[in-house]
């Protein structure tokens, strides 16, 4: 997809989301073998384990907040395009810098209430009330983490969005070209 023109800028938003990607990436691995183990041990060996599905529900967590970025930055997130798709394409871009502007104030106010609980987990030294007793804050911060990466997605796509509204050739330069 796209990046911001400038140099520092497009690295910057390259590493946000392929942070994410990668994160995203390496918990479904690591769920994916935690669940194999789980069910091995279960039905192969008659043990089952007390910790794997705590794990795997934390994990499910990363993987889903960490891949907002990239999903965002590929504009692969759920469109319903049935209406917007017959517009006039000006008028395609300008619902569509508005909706993201919706998007960035909801994305930001589930960072700001999320951060919120995660901090007071950690304050209060909140744990899972399971056999791990997990402090919360750990789970919990990955809430903000990825609403953060994807709240910075939006707005350098917002930039974007608005120099190529105004004919700057601020347009956004894949990576490795020119």
């Amino acid at each position: 997809m796209s990046q911001p023109s400038s140099n520092l800028a497009g690295k910057c938003y390259k590493a946000i989301w392929t942070t994410g990607l990668i994160g995203a990436g390496l918990s479904l691995m690591a769920l994916t073998l935690i669940t194999t183990y789980s069910v091995v041990m279960r039905y192969i060996f008659g043990k089952p384990q007390a910790w794997p599905n705590e794990i795997c529900e934390y994990l499910l967590l990363v993987s889903v907040f960490m891949g907002l970025a990239f999903v965002q930055h590929e504009k692969r997130h759920t469109r319903i395009d049935l209406i917007t798709a017959r517009l006039h394409p000006q008028v395609q871009k300008s619902l569509e810098m508005v909706t993201t502007a919706l998007f960035l104030v909801y994305t930001l106010v589930l960072f700001r209430e999320s951060w919120r609980l995660a901090w007071r987990s950690f304050r209060l030294g909140w744990v899972s009330m399971t056999l791990l007793e997990v402090p919360l804050f750990l789970p919990q911060a990955v809430i903000p983490l990825g609403t953060g990466a994807l709240a910075a997605v939006l707005v350098f796509q917002m930039m974007e969005d608005v120099r190529s509204m105004h004919g700057e050739s601020g347009r956004i330069k894949k990576e490795g070209g020119g």
